[in-house]
């Protein structure tokens, strides 16, 4: 009878939540919370209890884990209803400081003062049906994957060569991103998730572009570097005629501090959690995690302790099959690591969160989601630096391993930085948010592709590699070995020959037409140093050349190219031009800034 009329409350509670919302659990929530200790809907979600948390609650395992005392992480049964949470919580003694619903993820607290009280109590407490796995909650040291590099001199000249990548926009050289923009008239605007370390909201290149799930989120951003670097790299403002330009013409960028003051590192890895689940339910398609922890992995060693591993596949595996099975679809771009505390460096996995899932490591709980599925939700990214010649080679501290799928560049990534200032930066930091913008761009051309159909692009779409880096120091237990490159024009083509279909392939060298653009259906295409001209676009329309000078060229043997099988596009908006063939003007002008590092 009592759970009768209990069951009739929460469903007055339900009746009453849209009539108004307190905080981000909502009227229902803060009510269910207040009589019963639980939230009630499933889309609550609160994590103020990381306000309450500081060093001094830290039990240190070893140099790189920690516990944080008193405190666990609990994974429930998703069918399990509020009365029965309340049930289980109340039996047990537990209380619960922060929940994220969605995911089926409670922190609770009780007295539990040692490492050791810790383990013994989630052993104890998994054995109950209810529970699908109980974990500390684990404090780790985590490092931004950077390497700080010489600022740029303002006073060089900026040139354009796609061929021989090379100066302050060599990166974006080297992705072919000025050929991806030649096709932004099929572009959409797209939402792209950063967890990071705090971002400068009004660098001009990034004002208007930076949004937070919520109100305590946006209070607990704090400026940094690292943090205002990244996004610039894959939203910096295009036509501004000031500094750099990101590779995503129109995203939008939802964001995540995982730090709460400055310089901090030691964090709660459901930080992490919290802001991925934020950020995929808020719209974020392509999510950048450039942050790990083979940084902490002390002088001569190259494995992260067992625990580090445990909790990871446990908690990270588990929160990406709950939201596959929600149908959410989303890529989880993680950095592969700037090796360990010397740079040396170490297979992959050991940096942690994300990197540590493969085949035999996933846990689904009762999920019907394949340990595939999971793992084609995830890309790690290497670091590639600049050869020369379009030549590309491993950076001598990326991480490698089997799961290093794709590298970017990431020696001397020229981006902004604190204040309105810009800055170079080198580390698998600056590699991954390059494939992130790769793959929002991707999305932008079909918004219903899934993280895996995304991933199978950029990872199949490409035309270099990033080579093995046979001489540098390592102690991982894999050899080195190539890596593709991402490409950002091969992989808009292929997502538009996914969905659209029926394009011809243009393609030509006309040496007079150097450096100029070419002409075709109204669009302008890229032409290269060399004269050659390759793009896709639909059949039976003129091609015009275009010299640097803005004379016209014509080629002596006409268009070239071969037709792609499918139907023929139907989107016919108007789309946007670029001056210089497809380059943004803040790229035609020597860069005006830079900021002493």
């Amino acid at each position: 009878m009592i759970n009768r009329l209990i069951s009739l409350f929460l469903s007055l509670i339900m009746s009453l939540s849209p009539l108004s919302m307190l905080g981000s659990a909502g009227f229902a929530d803060t009510l269910s919370v207040m009589l019963f200790g639980v939230p009630v809907t499933d889309g609550a979600v609160s994590e103020e209890y990381l306000d309450d948390l500081d060093f001094s609650d830290i039990i240190s395992v070893n140099s790189e884990t920690g516990f944080f005392r008193n405190h666990l992480a609990l994974i429930l049964d998703p069918e399990l209803g509020v009365i029965k949470k309340h049930s289980l919580l109340l039996s047990e003694g537990l209380k619960a400081v922060g929940w994220c619903a969605p995911v089926d993820i409670y922190i609770v607290s009780s007295f539990l003062p040692s490492a050791a009280d810790i383990i013994s109590e989630c052993e104890r407490l998994e054995k109950r049906e209810e529970i699908l796995a109980a974990v500390p909650l684990t404090a780790s040291y985590l490092s931004e994957q950077l390497t700080p590099d010489d600022p740029f001199d303002p006073d060089s000249d900026l040139v354009w060569d796609d061929l021989s990548p090379a100066g302050a926009n060599w990166w974006l050289e080297a992705v072919k991103a000025r050929q991806a923009w030649d096709y932004s008239k099929w572009m959409s605007n797209v939402k792209v998730g950063v967890i990071d370390s705090g971002v400068y909201l009004d660098h001009p290149e990034i004002k208007g572009k930076i949004s937070f799930t919520d109100n305590r989120q946006k209070s607990r951003n704090i400026p940094s570097d690292h943090g205002t670097h990244v996004p610039g790299i894959i939203a910096a403002e295009q036509n501004n005629s000031i500094g750099v330009a990101g590779i995503v013409p129109d995203a939008s960028i939802i964001y995540t501090d995982w730090s709460n003051e400055k310089g901090q590192l030691w964090i709660t890895d459901f930080a992490i959690i919290f802001g991925l689940v934020n950020e995929v339910k808020a719209g974020a398609k392509a999510v950048n995690l450039s942050v790990g922890r083979s940084g902490s992995i002390k002088s001569g060693k190259s494995e992260l302790m067992f625990f580090n591993k445990i909790y990871d596949r446990i908690v990270f595996s588990y929160v990406i099959a709950s939201l596959l099975s929600q149908g959410y679809e989303f890529l989880l771009v993680e950095s592969a690591g700037n090796g360990n505390t010397d740079s040396v460096r170490v297979d992959a996995q050991n940096n942690g969160l994300f990197a540590q899932i493969f085949e035999g490591s996933v846990f689904t709980g009762l999920h019907k989601i394949s340990k595939s599925d999971i793992i084609n939700h995830i890309i790690l990214v290497g670091a590639a630096g600049n050869l020369g010649g379009g030549k590309y080679e491993q950076a001598d501290f990326s991480n490698i391993g089997p799961y290093v799928e794709i590298a970017a560049p990431g020696r001397r990534v020229y981006s902004c930085g604190y204040t309105e200032e810009y800055r170079y930066m080198s580390g698998t930091s600056m590699a991954a948010p390059i494939v992130t913008a790769v793959a929002s761009l991707v999305w932008s051309i079909n918004p219903s592709f899934t993280g895996e159909e995304v991933k199978n692009i950029i990872t199949s779409s490409t035309d270099a590699v990033a080579a093995a880096n046979t001489e540098a120091e390592s102690l991982a237990s894999s050899e080195p070995a190539d890596v593709p490159m991402v490409n950002a024009k091969l992989s808009v083509e292929k997502a538009l020959e996914l969905t659209y279909g029926g394009f011809t392939r243009i393609s030509g060298t006309v040496p007079e037409a150097s450096n100029g653009k070419a002409l075709y259906g109204g669009d302008e295409y890229t032409v290269l140093s060399d004269g050659s001209y390759d793009f896709i676009a639909v059949d039976g329309l003129e091609l015009t050349l275009i010299s640097a000078d803005g004379e016209t060229v014509y080629p002596e043997s006409g268009d070239s190219g071969e037709t792609e099988p499918a139907d023929t596009p139907v989107n016919d908006d108007d789309g946007e031009t670029y001056d210089n063939a497809g380059v943004p003007d803040d790229l035609e002008q020597p860069i005006i800034s830079a900021l002493n590092f």
